[in-house]
């Protein structure tokens, strides 16, 4: 019997964006959707908003106070479930950004000729699908996970061809100075890591690229109507 991931993964470069972009919302939805916690951190609830907004020009709230009223509201049992809305949000805003492109769109992008807006889609969802799966163990856990295990190889195998594709463009001088004289540089880093004295979790992680993504939207139509015109 042939392996999901092996008849889901779609290694063809002409649609890579579009690859990508599907194996990580499988593997997102896949995972929200597990009883288990099977992230590697524990979950945390967020700061409360009134401290999270305080700056310094208001008289600062009783911290004693807010903390028993906030910790009365949220105890350790539901913070996981504050995590999963908090990402089951993102991935909203994920597939909103989407909704502006089809897939021949997206995969249009790396047609043709290299492109920077291409390649900087195909490191955004690159440097998701990481987030994800580095900050997932999976365990039986009493559940069947064959499915998830499935959908990560399917998502690490498209991770790795990104990655290849993002080096084949890093080594074509007019594509670096392209990225270059574009201000969006910063979108197509080929760092993958976070350093370590800025520890970023995996909300912050996933909400800073779909940023990039939505940030891309304006440039992306332009090239796409370039490219159709």
């Amino acid at each position: 019997m042939e392996d999901k991931a092996t008849k889901d993964f779609c290694p063809v470069s002409g649609a890579l964006s579009s690859c990508l972009f599907a194996s990580v919302m499988d593997f997102w939805s896949q995972l929200l959707r597990q009883e288990s916690w099977l992230l590697t951190f524990s979950p945390q609830v967020p700061a409360p908003e009134s401290l999270q907004n305080y700056n310094g020009e208001e008289k600062e709230p009783n911290s004693q106070d807010l903390n028993m009223n906030y910790e009365s509201r949220y105890s350790e049992d539901n913070a996981s479930d504050i995590t999963r809305f908090l990402l089951s949000e993102e991935r909203d805003r994920l597939c909103l950004w989407k909704f502006q492109f089809s897939d021949e769109d997206l995969d249009l992008l790396n047609q043709i000729e290299p492109n920077v807006f291409g390649g900087a889609v195909v490191q955004c969802l690159v440097s998701i699908g990481e987030a994800l799966t580095k900050n997932t163990v999976i365990s039986s856990c009493g559940e069947s996970t064959h499915d998830l295990e499935a959908s990560k190889a399917t998502l690490d195998a498209t991770i790795r061809e990104g990655k290849r594709h993002i080096q084949s463009i890093y080594h074509d001088d007019d594509i670096a100075e392209t990225i270059a004289s574009t201000g969006y540089e910063g979108s197509v880093a080929t760092d993958y890591t976070v350093p370590d004295d800025k520890p970023t979790s995996l909300h912050e992680s996933v909400k800073i690229e779909i940023g990039k993504l939505q940030r891309l939207s304006f440039p992306i139509a332009q090239t796409l109507a370039g490219k159709k015109g």
